[in-house]
């Protein structure tokens, strides 16, 4: 099953509740109780998320602005601290590990690091896809830190890559090799 992100569940609530919409033009006996439901939906869901952020922050102890999310996926959000390649595979490398105790799968967005060296530090363990239209849109639009390096740079010599990472079938072998290649 493929996993929904967070933006994708966003889409997803957001359709539903157009769905609802239109189902109180054909039934407006119903109205009430879908108006209440139609309010309560992202109220819950901004819930979950508070949760989430909390739950990833106070008991998993994620590096940087990472998240654990309810598909038992950590999403990197790298935030504003990292800017430079060497730092990307720091915390990847940080969460690698932690991932890996949790047997959680990793997705990551990124422009710093190519595709040829993710596949190189990881092999077949790591799956580098061009992201969907959304999640693209979302990185360039909502994403403060690219969108600066995009006024200040104007050209990303990097293609904006989706990296999943499988980590129940990482070594120890290569979590020690990229420690030890990028003197972590």
């Amino acid at each position: 099953m493929k996993s929904l992100n967070q933006q994708t569940t966003v889409i997803l609530l957001l359709l539903l509740l157009s769905v609802f919409g239109i189902f109180i033009l054909f039934f407006p006996k119903f109205e009430m109780a879908l108006f209440i439901f139609s309010y309560a939906t992202p109220v819950l869901f901004l819930i979950i998320q508070l949760l989430q952020i909390f739950y990833s922050r106070k008991f998993i102890k994620l590096p940087a602005k990472c998240q654990y999310n309810w598909f038992n996926r950590i999403e990197i959000h790298i935030g504003k601290k990292i800017k430079y390649r060497r730092d990307f595979i720091r915390q990847m490398h940080k969460l690698l590990v932690i991932s890996k105790k949790r047997k959680a799968k990793v997705t990551a967005y990124t422009w710093l690091v190519s595709s040829k060296n993710i596949k190189n530090l990881l092999g077949d363990c790591a799956t580098v896809t061009t992201p969907s239209p959304f999640e693209e849109f979302s990185q360039k639009f909502l994403n403060k830190i690219y969108r600066k390096v995009l006024k200040e740079k104007k050209n990303i010599l990097l293609p904006f890559i989706k990296v999943e990472i499988d980590t129940n079938k990482i070594t120890q072998n290569q979590l020690d090799d990229i420690a030890l290649k990028y003197k972590l």
